[in-house]
């Protein structure tokens, strides 16, 4: 016997189809003319069968990886062991003035304009009229990054201690994983299963370290046995590329896993910003302008990897797919752009002509 797809009801077909059934049942009255009770009641019954269909539709889709989100999609990842990552705190410094001697004792609050608080870690004292403390977000999440020279405040005041501040860059703020980031690394641990020590395997080991977003494998490139791997850590460093404590966690992590035979080296790429000149930009508005350079951003990190050559006709297809973005040129670079095999292209700064 074969099977057939089901084609859920219209709403249009579910109404018709319950006025009929009503009519049938109660030919003295005429379901199908409006305002009477009886079409009222079809009406009714219409909504809330085709709100019954959409739950079902709901629950179809979270039976499967391919659609599921949120806790269900969670579930499918514990079947493979391959957790979503959290969210995450930022750290970072600031540059804090007041009389010589006086003490900023941990667990001081401190917080920018726009009211994201930061607390300072270690105790601290003022010398030769400035003291450099350590901050922590009190919350997670890229919202709490800040660029260096961002004011910040005392909470509560101290005396002897200035009231503002001035941060250096806080980072490593990062948002809960994403459904469809996170469906990604699930669909690669199915479609590609360990097989104790390929170059898929390298990748996702790599991708199971805290912040990893991207990384490449390469195999002998220091000779016989070797395998060295480089990363990025997107989201969580302003340029992407990983801290050293990143390096050293991935390859600990990495020692844990791979052939006893193996010699693998972590590193990360070398960062080769890839400055751009667009010339008569039009409309050459400020949201065109950010806008323009989202794009150029999601296209490196889509398709730059170390040694990749970046080819003008990214440039120009990832400028054109701006929002609001009517015509231009590119003046520089005038062709593509090749990277060492240790290189990696981010974007550098992008000048309009």
């Amino acid at each position: 016997m074969s099977l057939t797809g089901f084609t859920k009801p219209s709403l249009t077909d579910l109404q018709e189809r319950i006025r009929a059934d009503i009519q049938a049942k109660l030919p003295d009255i005429d379901s199908r003319l409006t305002h009477t009770v009886m079409s009222v009641v079809a009406d009714t019954f219409t909504g809330v069968i085709y709100s019954l269909y959409g739950y079902l539709d709901y629950i179809a889709d979270q039976t499967n990886v391919l659609y599921a989100n949120g806790d269900n999609l969670d579930k499918f990842g514990e079947i493979w062991s391959i957790l979503r990552r959290p969210a995450t705190l930022a750290i970072g410094s600031a540059s804090i003035t007041g009389t010589e001697g006086t003490v900023i004792p941990a667990g001081t609050v401190m917080q920018t304009q726009n009211n994201l608080e930061y607390v300072v870690l270690s105790t601290e004292t003022i010398s030769v009229g400035v003291a450099m403390v350590s901050l922590e977000s009190k919350e997670t999440g890229s919202a709490q990054n800040q660029a260096a020279g961002t004011t910040v405040s005392l909470y509560s005041p101290i005396v002897g201690i200035d009231p503002d501040g001035t941060t250096g860059a806080i980072l490593g703020g990062t948002d809960t994983e994403l459904d469809e980031l996170y469906r990604a690394r699930i669909l690669e641990r199915i479609n590609q299963a360990p097989h104790g020590g390929t170059v898929a395997d390298y990748i996702t080991w790599t991708k199971e370290v805290a912040d990893v977003t991207r990384a490449w494998c390469y195999p002998l490139e220091n000779g016989p046995g070797t395998v060295t791997i480089r990363f990025m850590t997107d989201d969580a460093t302003g340029d992407g590329v990983p801290s050293a404590g990143t390096v050293s966690a991935a390859q600990t992590y990495i020692n844990t896993l791979k052939p006893v035979t193996a010699t693998v080296a972590v590193i990360a790429p070398v960062v080769k910003p890839l400055n751009i000149v667009i010339n008569g930009l039009n409309p050459g508005t400020s949201a065109v302008r950010t806008a323009v350079e989202a794009e150029l951003t999601d296209m490196l990190r889509r398709r730059a990897s170390p040694g990749q050559t970046i080819h003008l006709s990214w440039i120009y297809e990832a400028i054109s797919a701006a929002a609001g973005e009517s015509n231009h040129s590119v003046v520089f670079p005038t062709g593509d752009v090749s990277q060492q095999t240790s290189e990696i292209a981010t974007l550098g700064l992008v000048t309009y002509a």
